[in-house]
């Protein structure tokens, strides 16, 4: 699951790469359910489970091919300013693309 959430993670990065701010993950949990092998095919999902002012959380799930929950992870990122190191509120942009995430199937 660590690996699936930190593959996320770099996507996200992406997104904002050149941008004038940064959005640390602040707080981390994960929850194994269900054993698993290695090598074992998972499918894994996403949603943004809440989007306040200057920080969002992200709720991700890991099932097996049988459609059992094996496990659940949530991080919490804070949206920094790159110049002042200080918390700001999303930009508009961003928080639009938090949204159409948000609302994707």
């Amino acid at each position: 699951m660590r690996t699936y959430c930190t593959q996320s993670e770099r996507r996200w990065k992406i997104l904002i790469a050149n941008a004038d701010f940064f959005v640390p993950i602040v707080h981390a949990e994960s929850q194994y359910l269900l054993g698993l092998i290695v090598g074992q095919e998972l499918e894994a999902s996403v949603v943004i489970a809440n989007l306040g002012n200057s920080s969002y959380t992200l709720e991700y799930e890991l099932k097996n091919t049988a459609g059992e929950l094996v496990g659940k992870a949530k991080t919490v990122h804070v949206t920094i300013d790159r110049s002042t190191r200080r918390k700001i509120s999303i930009p508009q942009d961003f928080r639009a693309r938090l949204l159409k995430f948000q609302s994707a199937p």
